[in-house]
């Protein structure tokens, strides 16, 4: 039964098996009584022909049941190594795919760091070259944009004491003008 249940290959394979097991049996039988009769020259001569020609198809279906195994066997193992080679290509892939990934991720979050803190330093090099009426180009938020309000007001701030400054040196110009 449990033959029957597990083998993989064709049914009538194990039928034949089991009836050339079967008829050996009744030749096996025909042996023991011819032994036990003390007729041991028809044994020895039925186990030589015919049980032997018997025994020789019994080995061929055993050696067919080998072969099938063998087979299989292979056949099992090439689908795992091709499984295997499938699941070598496929973490390739997925690693591969993940450092791309994590490039494009690099570079982005990169670019959202230097392109404000670009925009800030070449704002800074202007009010330094003493252009007041310089602004930061973008506009941003968080950090940078706590940064880009603070700048801009330390040059509005500079304006207002520049101007103020103007003032004061135009009221003294006045001032002594009018004095001499």
């Amino acid at each position: 039964k449990v033959l029957h249940a597990a083998f993989l290959g064709e049914k009538k394979d194990i039928q034949n098996a089991e009836k050339l097991l079967k008829d050996w049996k009744a030749i096996r039988d025909e042996v023991i009584s011819l032994k036990k009769q003390e007729k041991h020259d028809e044994a020895a001569a039925i186990t030589k022909g015919k049980g032997a020609r018997h025994v020789a198809k019994i080995d061929d279906a055993m050696a067919h049941f080998e072969q099938f195994a063998a087979g299989k066997a292979d056949e099992f193992v090439n689908n795992s190594s091709k499984a295997a080679a499938s699941t070598v290509n496929m973490t390739i892939f997925l690693v591969l795919l993940a450092i791309v990934i994590g490039m494009a991720l690099a570079f982005v979050l990169g670019r959202s760091i230097t392109r404000p803190l670009n925009d800030i330093a070449n704002f800074s090099s202007r009010v330094a070259e003493g252009d007041l009426n310089a602004r930061v180009t973008g506009s941003y938020k968080a950090e940078f944009g706590d940064l880009q309000s603070a700048t801009e007001n330390m040059v509005n701030n500079l304006k207002k004491n520049q101007d103020v400054e103007r003032e004061r040196n135009q009221v003294m110009q006045n001032l002594l003008g009018q004095v001499t």
